[in-house]
């Protein structure tokens, strides 16, 4: 739980900067709106599909095994694995996409802003 704490944390602030980065001050905060937005729907998207695939998983081990406590804890264990296997994927996915759409290239300072020397 710390070490997700402590990734989360990193990789939100990062996410954000990288999101807003380059834009117009005035477009900042619409921008930012529309983050907090997709993180939201995500979140509970990600979450009802998540919970659907671990109770999936769960009831087709019960049903395929004799009933008894090792099964239904082996159970339990069979639906957090195609949980986090189905998860993996899905991050895998979002960083293949991630690596095409998110330009590499240095970005041109806002109307306003100080050119940063290098």
């Amino acid at each position: 739980m710390i070490l997700l704490g402590l990734g989360l944390g990193g990789v939100m602030t990062t996410a954000f900067q990288g999101a807003t980065s380059g834009l117009h001050r005035d477009d900042t905060g619409v921008a930012s709106a529309l983050i907090n937005t997709g993180q939201q729907v995500g979140g509970s998207i990600s979450t009802a599909l998540l919970t659907t695939v671990a109770s999936s998983a769960t009831t087709d081990y019960l049903t395929s095994h004799k009933p008894s406590a090792l099964a239904a804890a082996q159970a339990g264990v069979e639906g957090y694995t195609a949980t986090l296997a189905w998860d993996s994927g899905i991050f895998v996915a979002g960083a293949v996409i991630a690596a095409f759409l998110i330009p590499n290239r240095a970005l041109e300072p806002s109307e306003g802003e100080p050119v940063m020397a290098h």
